[in-house]
């Protein structure tokens, strides 16, 4: 666990999260509404958007849009890029909000969305080079997968829901990534490994032994599949809370990790204690492909649908716990 004797997150220039595209404003939105100026928000779209409510600052990507970014993002340190990685607009502008972003924050990550397969062999291929350009200009990716939801929904549930199971997922990884940042150099090591990409689970809890809870709804009923986390070389969890954990809790998230990955599989857990949190708990899971990225099939799988539960970061309620055998390492 990195120590924090710090207030609140008690930084000399406050996280930001940085919606790129439609999907990424909405994502960004989501984040603003729940964390409550916590972190800033702002979103950039490839046009301007038509005359309404913005939920979050906007910036149109075109002449004097690179000022724009950065005065706006003027003393920020730790960023997250947030777009669609199938989307055409998105993806093209993304790269250059990075380029932009890296000299001026701390660190930089990105959550990339990816499409559904039944989406096309072009929105695949179109997700795949989206991620291989990005790749190289952040510390890392992590991605919500939108195929992962069709193994933890409903098969009646309507495709704008599960959209927004994505998204939820998206915002809490974003919202937690992004503290994560504040700690220096943590978000380089968590991604050291896994510079393709790595797939994505969160949750979130309140109350008594929220910390494991919200680790449970990250790796048994968010985007995650059990395939996927057995096949896995490796684990992080990232936790964001309210209060400092005691050592149970601490205790209790590892178990929660260490009981979804293979024996033999490198796991690290790290903790973030943020005041504004209250009685939240946050938590991202990272999973890390045993093979590596050889295709678009190992970054983004095609799966056959399972009818499982709901998600629990949409019921607000915790899943039971699950364990199996294996090892985990502590980042300091």
């Amino acid at each position: 666990m990195r120590a924090s004797d710090r207030k609140g997150i008690a930084l000399s220039s406050a996280p930001v999260v940085i919606g790129v595209g439609a999907t990424g404003r909405r994502i960004v939105s989501l984040v603003a509404s729940r964390e409550s100026g916590a972190l800033s928000c702002i979103a950039v779209l490839p046009e301007e958007p038509p005359e309404a409510p913005r939920p979050v600052p906007t910036i149109a990507w075109g002449g004097g849009a690179k000022g724009r970014l950065l005065a706006r993002a003027e003393g920020a340190g730790p960023a997250v890029l947030v777009t669609n990685l199938a989307s055409d607009a998105a993806a093209t502008i993304a790269p250059d909000v990075a380029r932009a972003l890296r000299p001026r924050v701390s660190t930089l990550a990105a959550v990339g969305i990816s499409p559904f397969s039944f989406e096309g062999a072009a929105k695949v291929e179109a997700a795949q080079e989206a991620l291989r350009i990005l790749g190289p200009l952040v510390d890392g990716i992590a991605l919500a997968e939108r195929e992962g939801t069709r193994a933890i929904v409903p098969s009646d549930t309507s495709l704008a829901e599960a959209c927004t199971v994505v998204d939820e997922a998206a915002a809490l990884a974003a919202a937690v990534l992004a503290r994560v940042g504040a700690d220096g150099d943590e978000l380089a090591r968590m991604f050291a490994d896994s510079r393709g990409g790595c797939a994505l689970g969160a949750g979130e809890a309140t109350g008594q032994d929220a910390a494991a809870a919200a680790t449970r709804m990250a790796l048994a009923e968010s985007l995650l599949s059990e395939d996927r986390l057995l096949a896995s070389s490796g684990a992080v969890l990232v936790l964001a809370l309210g209060r400092a954990p005691t050592l149970g809790e601490i205790g209790s998230a590892e178990e929660a990790l260490r009981g979804r990955v293979s024996e033999g599989a490198s796991c690290a857990a790290s903790f973030v204690h943020d005041p504004t949190l209250g009685e939240r708990a946050l938590a991202a899971a990272l999973s890390v492909s045993r093979a590596g990225v050889k295709s678009e099939k190992d970054v983004f799988p095609s799966e056959n649908p399972v009818t499982l539960k709901v998600p629990a970061f949409m019921r607000r309620r915790s899943a039971g716990r699950r364990g199996r055998g294996g090892r985990i390492r502590r980042v300091a």
